[in-house]
């Protein structure tokens, strides 16, 4: 007689009745991870065109800066002009759900040809808050011109 080896129709929906159960609470999650990373992408790419606009001042001595993008009231993303008004970098936000507010020292930030901040600071600032509903992160520049992201509701 032969061994008949395998699983019942029972088990079968037993395990697909625990797999939908684990999706059913995993998916929610995962969708609440995907919404604050979408944030932390922002800020980064944020940090990543500052230090691009204050490495290219350096590299061509003169003023570079770092300018918002506004369309209807509510900053929309942000560019590097060189000296010549030539855009090294444009980036528009991809969601509608992250929100950038000009706080502190709102509009442009400037660079001189030694690195530093074209705004005489007295101490860190920030100038930009950078929301996605769930939690905020704030771009702080120092005195040096050395560009931070602060978690949360810190200072700089």
């Amino acid at each position: 007689m032969q061994r008949v080896t395998g699983f019942t129709l029972v088990e079968l929906l037993i395990a697909l009745a625990i797999l939908a159960i684990v999706v059913g609470i995993a998916v929610p999650s995962f969708q609440a991870l995907l919404h604050r990373g979408g944030g932390t992408a922002t800020s980064n790419q944020l940090l990543g065109a500052l230090l691009l606009a204050r490495s290219e001042a350096v590299k061509r001595v003169s003023l570079d800066a770092l300018s918002p993008t506004v369309g209807g009231g509510t900053v929309t993303g942000w560019q590097v002009p060189d000296n010549a008004n030539v855009v090294l970098l444009t980036h528009t936000l991809e969601s509608a759900t992250i929100g950038i507010t000009a706080t502190g020292n709102a509009g442009s930030v400037t660079y001189r040809s030694n690195g530093r901040s074209g705004t005489s600071l007295a101490a860190a600032t920030d100038f930009l808050t950078i929301s996605d509903g769930d939690a905020s992160r704030k771009m702080c520049l120092s005195p040096s011109g050395r560009p931070s992201i602060i978690d949360g509701g810190g200072n700089c």
